[in-house]
């Protein structure tokens, strides 16, 4: 909707001109309301045009897959809800696992088939709201991640996810995982509560 409202708005701006060659009952009053909120039709065109010129929609979804680019070494992408654009990718050879809903069971069984994880090679991707519950699942799977890298998008964005969080999650900020599988050893020797004091929640979701 949003690309067409200023040719939605500017066809509008026309319509005066048009009532005045009509002959109906009424022409004046809707005439009289069109006069009043003239001002206020030009101000709604200005802004949509200039949203429309700087739109960055969905930017955090294509700014993850632009940063993970670079990673010669990465094979697996993993995501716990964020859709995987991989054209902003451009590599075609990387393995891609997604599914649409925070689901532990399905990661298990996505990390059992991915077999080996290490360092650099397996990128996991989720929403910055989700993080507490995605660095408790993390650890739970004998992961030892990184503190996460978060992709904030677009501003506009941003604030349309705060006016609707449940329709517009899709539009948040992500985070972008760097795990690795370690040994049971050196698992074993961090103090309990170690791995999960690295990933507090973000400022919004405490």
């Amino acid at each position: 909707m949003l690309p067409v409202l200023p040719l939605f708005l500017l066809l509008l701006l026309a319509a005066p001109g048009e009532l005045e060659t009509w002959n109906f009952k009424g022409r004046e009053t809707i005439y009289r309301y069109w006069s009043a909120t003239k001002k206020w039709s030009l101000g709604l065109h200005a802004l949509a045009l200039l949203l429309v010129i700087g739109n960055q929609s969905q930017a955090n979804l294509r700014e993850a897959m632009s940063t993970l680019r670079p990673r010669s070494d990465l094979e697996t992408i993993v995501s716990l809800g964020p859709e995987l654009q991989t054209y902003f990718l451009g590599r075609p050879m990387i393995t891609l696992y997604r599914n649409r809903k925070f689901d532990a069971l399905w990661l298990k069984e996505t990390l059992d088939q991915i077999g080996t994880i290490t360092t650099g090679s397996t990128a996991l991707i989720s929403f910055a709201e989700q993080r507490g519950k995605v660095g408790i699942m993390l650890m739970a799977e004998g992961l030892q991640c990184d503190y996460p890298t978060t992709i904030n998008g677009w501003w506009f964005d941003r604030l349309i996810y705060r006016l609707n969080p449940k329709r517009n999650v899709r539009r948040s900020p992500v985070d972008l995982w760097d795990c690795s599988k370690p040994k049971i050893a050196n698992a074993a020797s961090s103090p309990p509560g170690e791995s999960l004091a690295r990933f507090p929640l973000p400022q919004n979701a405490r």
